[in-house]
């Protein structure tokens, strides 16, 4: 977990400077910003490094997050999750993982994964 700028370890995110976002988006997004989503993405979502991504909503395909990046993941990926190198929980359903960095696996903490990559 990152720390904020007083050393002191946040709790939970909304410590942190996060956007609740609650939309409709047609087609693939990248985060440029730390985003609570509700919502539906129509394309993938790319979480790009130091950046925080906790999704509550549904993604019709991908879910990429790059090295450095953070995601948690409450709602619905009906595509693949492709972890390159961050730090990614799962507590909703993802369609499969693929992890690129063995020494960062997605942490899988509910049953709701259909196939891993």
């Amino acid at each position: 977990m990152a720390e904020p700028a007083n050393g002191k370890a946040a709790s939970s995110m909304e410590e942190f400077q996060v956007e609740r976002l609650d939309a409709k988006i047609d087609g693939s997004i990248r985060l440029d910003r730390d985003v609570q989503f509700y919502g539906l993405i129509t394309g993938s979502l790319t979480v790009s490094k130091g950046r925080i991504c906790e999704l509550h909503g549904t993604i019709s395909h991908d879910l990429i997050v790059e090295p450095g990046a953070t995601a948690v993941v409450y709602g619905t990926v009906a595509g693949v999750l492709r972890n390159k190198g961050g730090d990614v929980r799962v507590f909703g359903s993802v369609g499969s993982v693929l992890d690129f960095d063995e020494t960062k696996p997605t942490n899988l903490l509910s049953p709701g994964v259909t196939g891993t990559g």
